[in-house]
């Protein structure tokens, strides 16, 4: 059992709402039956799913504590930073209402309680992400992202069959705050920045291509919309690509991952779980 108080700065919300977006990785199956069996507490009353929960309500939830809050793989440490991986579907911090009892940030401040982020990858892409230990590294690692001294590179499986082996992209994207997306465009628009994307084919299946994808610049949702724009939108995002085919595909997330970041000589991999389906046996192997 696990003890909880509800953080958030709006409206109030469904139990089963509110603990799916504070612990996103919590089993469906574990959630479902907890709440049908009222294994929750709502200020020491049992509750269903439907029971509303508010800031400050005091949740004692009837589970074992390795649901709630998974480990961290770290994989490199200093005595300013760490570069860790982020599991695809896990936000990196609380949401805008502030809920988020289970985010990339909560589990690096179990290791190093002065943690904060040096940058973002969205929710459901994995994959590297470098933390910060104190405010010199954190200034330190903006400095580096903004001077462009991060060399970073993306795998992800794309609809369609991209016509030529690599090369680079560029065009403009502008931010859409109320639709929580961005939109690319050929031509500058008010409020757009540019954007360079470039990327190589690993390998063509039917009806997908498989990529390495390296950010020149870093915006919202660059790799996504961008790919987007040139009419192979990632498989598995239904925001910027093809609902019915990720579907047809079985693709419920974004084939989406941060495979390595490159920083003063060091390089940080984390291989994406989906990497066999596309490359399979001609994987590159180490060097012996």
């Amino acid at each position: 059992m696990i003890e909880h108080i509800v953080s958030m700065s709006e409206s109030d919300m469904p139990l089963k709402k509110y603990l799916r977006l504070a612990y996103p990785t919590l089993p469906d199956w574990a959630l479902r039956d907890c709440l049908k069996k009222k294994d929750v507490r709502v200020n020491g009353q049992r509750a269903g799913a439907d029971e509303t929960v508010r800031r400050g309500d005091r949740l004692q939830i009837y589970l074992p504590e390795k649901f709630f809050i998974g480990d961290l793989r770290v994989l490199y440490e200093d005595d300013g930073f760490a570069a860790v991986e982020k599991p695809a579907g896990l936000p990196v911090d609380s949401d805008g209402r502030g809920v988020g009892a289970d985010t990339m940030l909560q589990r690096a401040r179990r290791l190093w309680p002065q943690a904060r982020l040096a940058h973002r990858l969205d929710v459901g892409t994995g994959g590297v992400l470098l933390v910060a230990k104190n405010d010199d590294a954190e200034a330190a690692l903006r400095e580096a992202f903004e001077r462009h001294e991060i060399e970073k590179h993306y795998r992800c499986a794309v609809v369609g069959t991209m016509e030529h082996d690599g090369g680079v992209m560029r065009a403009y994207l502008t931010k859409d705050a109320g639709a929580a997306k961005v939109r690319v465009t050929a031509r500058e628009q008010a409020g757009s920045l540019p954007i360079e994307t470039r990327y190589a084919v690993l390998r063509r299946l039917d009806e997908v291509t498989y990529l390495d994808v390296q950010l020149i610049t870093g915006r919202t949702h660059q790799i996504r919309a961008h790919l987007a724009y040139v009419g192979h939108p990632i498989l598995g995002d239904d925001k910027y690509g093809d609902r019915a085919f990720n579907k047809r595909h079985h693709a419920s997330q974004p084939m989406l991952w941060c495979r390595s970041m490159a920083l003063g000589g060091r390089t940080f991999i984390s291989e994406p779980p989906f990497e066999e389906l596309f490359l399979g046996a001609e994987k590159e192997q180490p060097s012996k």
